[in-house]
């Protein structure tokens, strides 16, 4: 097991968009890279869910960048077709400006970004313990499941304090001043858009932020299904409730916005550490060849975290190089 071979460069924790953008920037660097996922695939935020034959995107409504004009990385996934223009009919008449979001979904995205890496799922990280090489990572199970010098821990400000403060990593106190809102998202089966009259409305009432039709988007089925995100005052004061409970309290709001008496089936899915409100105001830190990325690090989009991630990359690179 401590066989150089059996030795990463750098091991990332999170397959998200920070810790595949911080994965490739080391990979393109020459270093050898190793990524930990907790969940089944790829995504985060930037998940699909699918129901029988029906696919929600559940997280993100679409990927935000300040000049998307000018983003390099939107325009690589566009020229990959993995990213389109999307431009829903929003109620009242009006047409929007363009959106842009993953296709056939959102994880496509993410799907595109963990190309070629070596990542492994189903591994929740419990444990970073130092060694004489670097780092061992260790699993639920309290096995080894890898040597490393180095480690990127690419995951929410909460979820990474748990594996940063056994260790006294320097920055804990920063990070510990990260503030985050949560975000409830509902999705159900309705109306195809056509017999609604439009594909996407802007609060449509005080406790939904957004609704939205997938129909609507590039690449999709033309069925009937919505994905609706609660304010954030909502989701705030509703952030402990179970899914049952806001699925029946958001389920007729949102039947009422379409103008039917009730969707086929609703679904709550709550996003804990949704939005980022408060940053940590600086791409990564870094103590003791581990570093941190998230959007968190810089704000609430994915050019965020692609932006953090790569920080952390390149703080790492300088460190192995030293």
């Amino acid at each position: 097991m401590t066989s150089s071979e059996n030795i990463a460069e750098c091991v990332v924790i999170g397959a998200g968009p920070a810790g595949l953008s911080a994965a490739r920037t080391l990979s393109g660097l020459g270093r050898s890279v190793v990524v930990l996922d907790k969940g089944r695939g790829p995504g985060g935020r930037l998940s699909s869910r699918r129901t029988d034959e029906t696919r929600f995107d559940h997280g993100c409504k679409e990927l935000t960048f300040r000049d998307p004009e000018t983003a390099p990385q939107l325009r690589s996934w566009i020229d990959a077709g993995v990213v389109s223009a999307w431009h829903p009919n929003m109620k009242g008449g009006s047409r929007s400006e363009p959106r842009f979001v993953g296709t056939p979904a959102m994880n496509n995205v993410i799907k595109h970004l963990a190309r070629d890496l070596e990542v492994r799922f189903n591994t929740r990280v419990v444990e970073l313990r130092p060694c004489e090489i670097g780092w061992e990572i260790i699993q639920q199970n309290g096995e080894i499941e890898a040597l490393c010098r180095t480690v990127i821990v690419a995951i929410p400000a909460p979820q990474a304090l748990d594996l940063l403060r056994p260790i006294s990593f320097e920055g804990v106190k920063r990070i510990e001043n990260v503030t985050f809102a949560g975000v409830w998202s509902v999705l159900l089966e309705g109306p195809h858009p056509d017999e609604v009259g439009f594909e996407a409305v802007i609060e449509p009432t005080r406790e939904i932020s957004w609704l939205a039709a997938q129909a609507g988007k590039p690449g999709r089925a033309p069925d009937g299904a919505w994905v609706a995100l609660a304010s954030e005052a909502w989701s705030d004061a509703h952030l402990e409730d179970d899914k049952h409970s806001v699925a029946e309290a958001l389920g007729p709001i949102c039947a009422s916005a379409l103008g039917i008496e009730r969707p086929a089936s609703v679904i709550a899915h709550r996003w804990r550490f949704g939005l980022t409100k408060t940053p940590l105001g600086v791409g990564t830190l870094l103590d003791r060849g581990v570093a941190v990325a998230g959007d968190w690090c810089l704000g609430p989009t994915i050019e965020d975290a692609l932006r953090s991630g790569t920080a952390a990359a390149r703080a790492i690179d300088e460190n192995l190089a030293n």
